[in-house]
């Protein structure tokens, strides 16, 4: 299991990008796999830096890894408010589709195996078959 933590400001992103490519490289993750948990993750993050934590740098961003059952787990936690994901809009309606954001959870959604809103929308629990 690892972890890192850093700090809600838009640059850490090559932080995230290195964890993202040390996890390809440790579980041999094939380069198709590779970009739906990579995208996924990147999706989680940037909600966590600008909708949960809302750039604020004194606040935390957490991700955590680990394997459980032949599935790559990864948890990204922000130090936000929370938010309700049953309330988040279907952005392929078309109503919708106008709209600037609010692709991300429905990424999410698409490209894990299974997505888990916990702790009132303050971390996102990703889950990507082996």
């Amino acid at each position: 299991m690892s972890q890192l933590v850093f700090a809600s400001e838009l640059e850490n992103i090559k932080l995230i990008d290195d964890f993202i490519t040390r996890l390809k490289k440790h579980y041999q993750i094939d380069p198709p796999k590779f970009v739906d948990i990579r995208l996924s993750i990147m999706e989680a993050v940037n909600n966590a830096i600008i909708h949960g934590n809302q750039l604020d740098a004194s606040k935390m961003v957490i991700i955590s890894e680990k394997v459980v059952d032949d599935y790559l787990v990864v948890q990204i936690e922000d130090q936000g408010r929370g938010f309700d994901p049953s309330a988040v809009q279907d952005p392929t309606s078309k109503l919708d589709l106008s709209l600037p954001g609010g692709r991300g959870i429905h990424l999410m959604r698409h490209l894990t195996d299974k997505v888990d809103f916990i702790k009132n929308g303050q971390s996102v629990v990703l889950r990507f078959k082996l």
